[in-house]
């Protein structure tokens, strides 16, 4: 970097509410001249809550434009704490102020924590902000939890402990064109195998297009009623009160509320008649 920088580090998985208390303090500090920039150290996992053109988004919506992917590669695991500070922070970022969360851990076999990251900043020249953890319902926000939630379909409680709308963004794909015959048409999203994703079944969802939002039920699987000769889990989207073929957009799906699992049906004519069902209980839902 070549100016001073505000730092916050972390894993940054969901953006959540506990990460966004991070980002406030960078965005304080960039209205003081530093450069606000976060450090996400890349540890592998087992799917993303936010893939990484969506992490970028996110982040934007924050105020903060500028994130660096710590590789967790054998030479930043093997570095001391203080090499860590010295020439990751201090002669690569040039940190004038870090904030991290209460059990931060850096530097090999994790030696080091917030309680020795605030020592050295009084020595290399830096300040450090030490966050407690948000807590909602009297427990830690985590992303664990989120993931948890996630998998049970709780949207409602993703969400809370989000603090904005699980989404899934995704260029609009061609379908099977099944929704249009029914008189039902969708728009259609593939997400990467990377996306994490809620059980199968219907959502009541929030579509963003061109900067409006329209009202919507959303079907997350495979649709087992129709064969398939892509296996891949997609997204699939009817809108309330949108009738535009937009092949080739760019969509946000926000997932608010499931309504049930995904299921087979006998035909055509009960896959309509479920269809019919689900939109009128979205009605009711956004009324």
């Amino acid at each position: 970097m070549d100016q001073r920088t505000a730092v916050a580090i972390g894993k940054f998985d969901g953006l959540h509410r506990g990460h966004q208390a991070l980002l406030k303090k960078l965005a304080e500090q960039g209205e003081r001249g530093m450069k606000p920039l976060v450090v996400v150290v890349a540890v592998p996992v087992s799917g993303k809550l936010l893939t990484e053109s969506e992490f970028q988004k996110k982040l934007s919506a924050f105020g903060i434009s500028d994130f660096i992917m710590l590789p967790f590669c054998e030479e930043i695991r093997g570095m001391e704490p203080e090499r860590f500070v010295r020439e990751i922070l201090v002669g690569r970022l040039h940190a004038g102020y870090v904030a991290v969360g209460r059990d931060f851990r850096y530097g090999y076999k994790r030696a080091g924590n917030s309680r020795t990251l605030a020592l050295a900043g009084e020595r290399f020249g830096f300040h450090v902000d030490i966050l407690e953890k948000e807590t909602d319902h009297g427990r830690e926000i985590g992303s664990t939890w989120i993931r948890g939630e996630l998998d049970s379909g709780n949207m409602e409680m993703v969400n809370q402990l989000l603090g904005y709308p699980f989404f899934v963004d995704g260029t609009v794909v061609s379908g099977n064109r099944i929704g249009r015959t029914l008189g039902m048409p969708t728009i259609n999203l593939l997400p990467g195998e990377e996306k994490l994703l809620p059980p199968n079944g219907v959502y009541m969802s929030r579509t963003w297009y061109r900067g409006k939002s329209y009202a919507g039920v959303t079907n997350i699987g495979v649709k087992p009623t129709i064969h398939q000769s892509d296996p891949r889990r997609g997204v699939e989207t009817h809108l309330l009160s949108f009738e535009e073929e937009i092949y080739g957009e760019q969509v946000c799906v926000e997932l608010l509320s499931h309504s049930r699992i995904e299921r087979k049906f006998s035909g055509l004519e009960e896959l309509k008649a479920q269809i019919v069902s689900d939109v009128s209980d979205a009605k009711k839902f956004f009324e």
